[in-house]
């Protein structure tokens, strides 16, 4: 598929997440409820109509940097600015 094509929610192999009854990847989702570190989401399958849960946590991290010698300590401010562009 090319770059930036939008795949159709029947299509077998559009990325998502696969129904544990037929194990097709063209659920929907029919309801969606935030916590603090979780989403929790009601899912409907297209090729079945089962329904199943799903449950996504958020991970974070800090990116670790090695400060080669000679070079001034490393500051988190000036590494943002640089990834943010």
């Amino acid at each position: 598929m090319r770059r930036g094509a939008a795949m159709r929610a029947d299509d077998d192999d559009a990325r998502g997440i696969p129904c544990p009854g037929c194990g097709r990847r063209n659920s929907r989702v029919i309801d969606s409820r935030f916590n603090d570190a979780t989403i929790k989401r009601r899912r409907s399958c297209g090729n079945c109509g089962g329904r199943f849960t799903t449950l996504e946590q958020v991970i974070s991290y800090t990116p670790k940097a090695q400060v080669r010698s000679g070079n001034p300590a490393w500051n988190p401010a000036r590494g943002r600015a640089g990834i943010d562009g």
